[in-house]
């Protein structure tokens, strides 16, 4: 039995519809006890749920209406053969690394805290993307993590792990810089 098309394009997009509305369903029940003039827990998972779930419904109806399309030109056969001649570079030892990156991440994640664990993080996840400018890395795996830090803290009201002494004075530090009391 042959799957239509149409169909096996919008499976991917139901499975997210699908997990998005038990996940939802899940956040309607956290038990909390409200507080006057602030949102509760349950407030930005039903909101990013939210907008996934309408990217999800709009890429089924995408795909039920532009599943017969060609997604790429004419030229694309052209392409085919030149792609067989001269594969793209595939590196899996880079995925097998970014893994044990993201593993030991969440290992010294509690131990020196949540800024010097992500800047070290963010920094290996890009040099090992083969983005090679230093300065610009350097920039990015310290701004990422300060910008997050300000969402989370400052924003969502969640807190992130500050580390064991001495990785904690960083955390602090910052979190003082940031103006989160």
């Amino acid at each position: 039995m042959r799957v239509p098309q149409r169909l096996k394009s919008a499976l991917p997009y139901v499975v997210v519809l699908a997990a998005g509305a038990f996940l939802t369903y899940s956040a309607d029940h956290f038990e909390f006890t409200r507080t006057p003039g602030r949102i509760g827990p349950d407030a930005w998972p039903k909101l990013i749920l939210g907008v996934m779930m309408v990217i999800a419904l709009w890429g089924i109806v995408s795909s039920f209406i532009g599943a017969g399309q060609s997604a790429q030109p004419l030229e694309a056969d052209v392409d085919d053969a030149e792609a067989l001649v001269h594969p793209p570079e595939i590196y899996p030892h880079l995925v097998w690394i970014g893994i044990a990156a993201t593993l030991g991440y969440l290992i010294v994640l509690p131990i020196v805290g949540f800024f010097i664990a992500t800047v070290f993080y963010v920094g290996v996840i890009i040099y090992l993307g083969h983005y090679r400018n230093l300065p610009y890395v350097f920039v990015i795996s310290l701004g990422l993590p300060l910008l997050l830090m300000i969402l989370f803290m400052r924003i969502v009201y969640v807190a992130l792990p500050l580390g064991v002494a001495p990785f904690d004075a960083v955390s602090l530090a910052i979190i003082s810089m940031i103006g989160v009391h």
